[in-house]
């Protein structure tokens, strides 16, 4: 485990931090945005409970350096009931917990790189399906900045207006089967079955820089 950040430039929801966690078996790797570093904590029990109840498999050790966001009465109270092991890196000594500083660095280096995305998809035997034996469903992906187009439902129309707008993918809703689209200016969760995606990019809006006088 290991957190990267602060960033320079906040997230829409605030966020700051990316919180990374990595299977030193299989190489699956999971990604949270945090506003702080005192959300680490939840962070990681809600990570370590999740991939233990989807895959069926313990969690018996992390490892980490020997920040105060691991090291604190929260996580021991929780490593110790749960019967995990903390594993701390000695002090200036990143090397021994290189796997996760080496996950933060790709990371940054390929955030905004698709062909990232294409490396992994075209592995053999990707760490997703190690770690859950099992290949993960790929119908719902789609191209980020795509155009997007979403259905306008009748209460929200009369006859002369169009039966779709245009809107720009950005990314999945988390715990139901909706799109993110950028439309008419602002951030809208949409029914997949709305949304008729492209594979033609669009540019996303840049807001212009305010300069005093």
């Amino acid at each position: 485990m290991d957190v990267c950040g602060p960033m320079p430039n906040a997230g829409r929801d605030g966020s700051r931090y990316i919180a990374t966690f990595l299977d030193e078996h299989t190489g699956l790797s999971v990604i949270q945005l945090l506003t702080s570093k005192d959300q680490v904590p939840t962070a990681v029990q809600r990570v370590i409970t999740e991939l233990e109840t989807q895959s069926g498999q313990r969690c018996k050790a992390l490892r980490s350096d020997n920040g105060s966001e691991y090291s604190n009465k929260t996580m021991s109270a929780w490593c110790s009931s749960k019967g995990i092991q903390q594993q701390f890196s000695a002090p200036y000594c990143p090397e021994q917990n290189g796997k996760a500083e080496r996950l933060n660095r790709t990371i940054m280096q390929h955030a905004t790189n698709s062909s990232a995305a294409s490396w992994f998809l075209g592995q053999l035997v990707t760490p997703w399906e190690a770690f859950y034996h099992r290949k993960p469903n790929l119908s719902a992906l789609r191209v980020f900045g795509a155009t997007a187009w979403v259905y306008v439902t009748q209460p929200n129309r009369n006859k002369l207006q169009p039966k779709a707008v245009k809107g720009i993918f950005v990314g999945y809703a988390v715990g139901s089967k909706a799109y993110k689209v950028w439309v008419n200016g602002r951030l809208e969760w949409i029914d997949e079955t709305a949304v008729l995606n492209h594979h033609r990019s669009m540019q996303l809006p840049v807001q212009s820089p305010v300069t005093s006088v």
